[in-house]
């Protein structure tokens, strides 16, 4: 099955049927939600940790030094710990919306009745825990690897003032490309409804190309679309918090998009392969 055909069959089913788009879309407005309110929690958490309860007197409050004896590796361990709960929500979620999303296409081929996604959790739980922990470990891998990195370039101050921002932006869509790359092929064995043969080179090939696409797409547009909502942000109408975390959910599910289209290509191409099986 040639990428073309791959493209034009994602396409057809992309807009025949936006059904296929919630899950996605929930998904990262769930994880959205919920990251805002970890990081409220957070710094609250941290916050409180670092300064102690609030004098009766209601002095002003200053950060500490380091001599002070206030536990600051235990701060630095607790955002440690919310923000990979963050992460961890985020690729569960998405990669609930991933098994969702392939049995809604696998739906539509067949011209059977959908399934309710709870249904679908409930029989699929352990392909999205499996599938979720491997990316996180992925994840953790390129975490201390970009670490270790830019420890490494630290010892050279005037070398790090000149990395532009733009650099280390391509660096990170390069490790997820790298990541989008190894798992794509694994992640077509999640959904597959019955032992088939092994995957074929050429659906190997082709799931990795549209894994790579989707992480550039949506790189893509979340750094256009960074620029986009900081003009709109200095219009008045904006000024407002509610209306601010508004655009930024909406910039959010911009960059999301790709995705329902990576998700349907790969289910299409595990179909192919279970047509050409039997």
């Amino acid at each position: 099955m040639s990428s073309r055909q791959i493209w034009r069959e994602t396409a057809a089913l992309f807009w025949q049927y936006p059904v296929l788009w919630l899950p996605v879309l929930g998904a990262d407005l769930l994880s959205f939600v919920l990251n805002r309110l970890g990081k409220s929690a957070a710094r609250r958490v941290i916050y409180h940790l670092l300064m102690g309860p609030a004098s009766v007197f209601g002095d002003t409050r200053s950060l500490p030094g380091p001599s002070s004896g206030v536990p600051f590796g235990k701060a630095a361990a607790l955002g440690g710990i919310f923000e990979w709960s963050a992460h961890f929500t985020q690729v569960l979620l998405y990669t609930t919306a991933f098994l969702i999303t392939a049995v809604l296409v696998q739906k539509i081929s067949r011209a059977e009745p959908f399934q309710s996604s709870i249904q679908i959790v409930r029989l699929r739980w352990r392909a999205i825990l499996g599938l979720s922990l491997r990316l996180l470990g992925l994840l953790a891998i390129l975490a201390i690897s970009l670490a270790t990195m830019l420890s490494v370039v630290a010892q050279s101050r005037k070398f790090v003032s000149l990395i532009p921002s733009e650099t280390m932006y391509a660096i990170g869509v390069a490790a997820f490309c790298a990541i989008a790359y190894s798992v794509a092929p694994t992640a077509m064995r999640r959904i597959r409804t019955s032992d088939l043969r092994p995957l074929t080179v050429e659906s190997k090939q082709n799931s990795r190309i549209f894994a790579v696409l989707a992480v550039v797409a949506s790189s893509l547009l979340g750094y256009c679309m960074s620029y986009v909502e900081r003009s709109f942000a200095a219009e008045p109408l904006f000024n407002s918090a509610l209306a601010a975390t508004a655009l930024d959910a909406i910039v959010s599910l911009a960059g999301a998009v790709p995705y329902i289209t990576l998700f349907i290509a790969l289910t299409i191409i595990v179909n192919h392969d279970g047509a050409t099986a039997d």
